[in-house]
Parts: C-alpha cells; structure tokens; sequence
C-alpha cells in the first residue's frame, strides 16, 4: 500500500469525516485500493502532490523535483536524454575513479554528474560499468594510498603515540584470556591459517597468469615435493619450482623466532630443490598488499628466465 512520507496533522479524513486510531491509520484509509471515489481519488492527489513541495532534490535533466532518491530517478527513466546523461555520467565517474579519486572524493567534485547523487549510488555506476574484482582491487590501492600519504604527516614517534592510545583503548582492560578469544585476534588467526594454506591473492593471480602466459609447463599449485616439503607454485616435468615469499619470510611480524625458523627452513628447502632434485628455483620477494601489477610484472620476469635454455640447480631471487 502506497503511504507517502507527509505529515496531515490529523487522524479525521476531510472527504468522509471519518475519524481514526491515528494518522497512519488514515493514510492507510486515503491509499486503500477501494477507495476509489472521486472524491477520495483527488484528494490522494492532492497528498502526493504535497509530498514533492518540500523536496530539495531536482533531476537536472526534466528539472522534475526528487523527494529522496535520485538515482531511482535515472534507474526508471527511458527517455533519450535522460539515457544520455546516465552514459556520459558514468563516463565521467570511471575515468575519474580510474585515474586514482575514491568515490568519495568524486563526490567532492561540485558538477551535474555529482551533485545531489548519493556515495552509494556513484559506488553501484562505477562497479557495475568496470565490475566487481576490478572495483575492489583498485579502492584498495587507492586507499592505501591515502593512508600512506596520511601517516606520512606524522613522524615515527607520533605515529607510536598514537597508535599506543588505540591499543590502550581497545585492550588495556582485557585479560589475556579475553584478548586471546578477541574476535580481531579469531580473524587473524583464521586468516593466517587461509593464507598458508591457499597462499596469498599475488600469489593465487600469479599462478592464473602463469597457466595463460606459459601453459605449456603444465604448473601445480601447492605441489607437493615430497610428504614435508611443498612449492608454492611447480612445473615438476620441467623441475621448475617458484616459491612467493610473502612479507613473513623477511620481518618479524609472528616475533623474530619465528622469523628464524621461517629462515632457516627456506635455506633447507632451497638445498632440496637445487642440489638434490637439481631443480630451477626462483623466489618471488613480495612486500606488499594485494598489486595485480606487481604480479604482472614479476611473471613477465620470469617469462624471460624461462627461455630456451633453463638453467638447472640455480637458485633466483626476484
């Protein structure tokens, strides 16, 4: 049942005189398909048109008065102006977002494909014209971008003061037990165990972009070397073995014990492939976030290394 958002002040209808519980109870009265006199008929007109008189928002193609949505709007109209301007809008707001702006700050830009449209309406144009992976993978990059150049304003003390207030407002009155069963610290953890398992997305893309580049290497991922040792990513026929060093292989980000170990079962790992299976190791170093344009460029690397004549135990850093 249609029931505009206006205010009648009144629970007594002016067409029938009826009196009512409340003033919901008579716009139901108004709106209800049966009734259907003209009487009633013009005055449920009279509301709507009272609906739109408060109404702030203007389409600024018809110059039609939105009381709310104004992506709605565009979404029902089916003139050829109206379509025109929704192509040349989405235009606009890809070639922005793609040369670097986050929709909100395309929603900063003050012209008539900006203004009036909400974040999350420009958000829904931009991930339906470049889809839903690319959309996601650029606003990281964008805004890790923002937040590097944020934190870049403060020096490493401060940075330290601040981040000392956060834990110290979000941990100092936990026990050890609380902190441990944390749901942040639950989801670090079950997002540790996914990575090691599955590997990072570089690495995941990676090994996509190898099957397309190179298929004729046949590549494994997670091969098994044998029942202790595995490879990120292997071509066994070809004893080609890449290995994606992410960030944990080289800072101590589980402590620097940990990193010890990581170490030295890197330096064993390395000796398996290259003097015992005398095998073509390359290792990936991978600093960052997820960066489908590191990955291609390291796979272009290493489409280079593995030419004519692949060398056999040797072992690459890249």
């Amino acid at each position: 049942m249609y029931n505009p958002i206006v205010r009648l002040n009144t629970n007594v209808c002016k067409v029938c005189k009826r009196s009512f519980k409340n003033e919901k109870a008579l716009k139901d009265h108004i709106f209800n398909k049966r009734v259907n006199d003209k009487k009633h008929m013009l005055f449920k007109k009279q509301i709507r048109l009272m609906r739109f008189e408060s109404a702030k928002l203007k389409c600024p193609i018809c110059k039609q008065k939105i009381f709310r949505l104004m992506g709605m709007h565009f979404k029902f109209a089916v003139d050829i102006k109206h379509k025109k301007y929704l192509r040349e809008q989405r235009e606009f707001l890809v070639n922005k977002y793609l040369s670097g702006l986050h929709c909100s700050d395309i929603l900063k830009i003050k012209n008539k494909y900006t203004n009036n449209f909400s974040y999350k309406y420009i958000a829904f144009l931009i991930k339906k014209s470049i889809g839903r992976y690319k959309f996601d993978s650029n606003s990281k990059i964008i805004l890790s971008k923002k937040r590097k150049k944020y934190w870049n304003n403060f020096s490493i003390n401060e940075r330290k003061q601040i981040m000392e207030k956060v834990r110290e407002a979000e941990w100092s009155e936990l026990s050890p037990e609380e902190r441990r069963n944390h749901p942040w610290v639950i989801a670090g953890r079950k997002a540790s165990l996914k990575s090691t398992k599955r590997g990072s997305k570089n690495q995941q893309y990676a090994f996509e972009l190898l099957k397309k580049k190179l298929p004729k290497f046949d590549w494994k991922y997670n091969y098994s070397i044998n029942n202790e040792w595995h490879a990120d990513i292997a071509a066994p026929d070809k004893l080609i073995f890449i290995e994606w060093d992410g960030r944990y292989h080289f800072i101590p980000i589980h402590g620097q014990s940990y990193l010890n170990n990581r170490i030295n079962r890197d330096k064993i790992k390395d000796r398996i492939i290259t003097q015992n299976l005398k095998g073509f190791l390359i290792r990936v170093k991978d600093e960052g976030r997820a960066n489908q344009k590191f990955v291609e460029e390291k796979i272009n690397e290493i489409s280079k290394l593995l030419g004519d004549n692949i060398p056999k135990g040797v072992l690459i850093r890249i």
